[in-house]
């Protein structure tokens, strides 16, 4: 159960550091492609290195000092939860139970906001097109993976286009894999803030993402950002769907007026490594057995040793 926990705080650690190094220096970036795949890879990095057990050990033999490497040994996932009586429990325990209850309602949270999806797939129609599907209110447009179903009152009005190709931006980009992704960490983590604020992070991103593609291609982008004004909702919270909604409407069209960065200066990502270093040499990395100054003495020794006599076979031969 301890083994459960620290990997949770280990995890809490890392996920932290990146946080932070995303915040002050990537949050602002105009490179969207980028920050998905560092919004992506913070979490799912703060979840593997806690997990890689890299064991040094010196074992001494007679005739040579030898070093044993056993690596990517993810002990702490070696957790046996062993039956007790009631009157034993200890808060490791109860704990463990909370933890699971939570885990398991945002597991079931989860599968609600599929067996949705279903049902709306099996009430819809597909279109005479047979790009999109046919919805009908209250429900609104989304994608689901390669399903895009959108609204009867938006197909029929003059900006289809500007959502039809918002949605099949999210299908081609395969978005909803990095919402399913991040919801099943959300589940694991549930009680930490920060994988929350990297999910609706990553989903804002996602929409920055979107509408830059269906810019690109408009020689007037007023229009689309009149169609996202005239035809986002408020909806309810749908986990799974990447939809066509006023998800902080204002901050996306700031950001579609904002020039291009494609470039990423070398020295943000340079960054990167050391506080890299510094997670997996202090959850990964287990050194046993290893008296360091002892092991390095004895030729530091031999070295000065060698030197003196070195300098007196000079002095004798002059």
């Amino acid at each position: 159960m301890k083994e459960l926990v620290q990997y949770q705080i280990e995890f809490a650690i890392c996920l932290a550091a990146l946080t932070l190094l995303y915040i002050f220096l990537w949050r602002k970036e105009t490179n969207f492609s980028f920050k998905r795949y560092i919004l992506l890879g913070i979490p799912i990095i703060s979840f593997i290195i806690p997990l890689i057990n890299l064991e040094i050990s010196w074992e001494p033999t007679r005739d040579s000092n030898t070093i044993q490497y056993i690596t990517f040994l993810p002990s702490q996932l070696e957790l046996v939860y062993a039956p007790i009586a009631a009157e034993s429990v200890s808060g490791w325990e109860i704990s463990f139970w909370i933890f699971m209850t939570v885990a398991f309602i945002m597991l079931l949270r989860l599968l609600v906001s599929y067996y949705k999806i279903w049902q709306l797939y099996h009430q819809s129609v597909p279109d005479q097109s047979g790009k999109f599907r046919l919805i009908d209110d209250p429900n609104q447009s989304f994608s689901f993976f390669n399903i895009i179903m959108i609204n009867r009152r938006h197909a029929v009005s003059e900006e289809l286009d500007y959502i039809l190709n918002h949605e099949q931006a999210h299908r081609r980009q395969g978005h909803s894999y990095d919402v399913l992704s991040l919801e099943i960490l959300k589940m694991l983590h549930w009680f930490n803030p920060l994988i929350w604020l990297i999910a609706r992070e990553s989903r804002q991103n996602l929409e920055y993402l979107a509408d830059q593609e269906v810019a690109a291609t408009l020689s007037n982008v007023e229009n689309y950002q009149y169609a996202i004004v005239h035809h986002s909702t408020n909806s309810s919270y749908q986990l799974l769907k990447t939809q066509f909604s006023k998800s902080n409407l204002k901050n996306r069209i700031v950001m579609m007026n904002q020039p291009n960065n494609r470039s990423i200066r070398s020295g943000k990502l340079f960054a990167l490594l050391p506080i890299l270093a510094i997670l997996f040499m202090s959850f990964s990395l287990k050194i046993e057995n290893l008296d360091i100054r002892k092991e390095l003495s004895q030729p530091f020794r031999r070295l000065v040793y060698l030197n003196s006599r070195l300098k007196r076979t000079i002095l004798l031969n002059k």
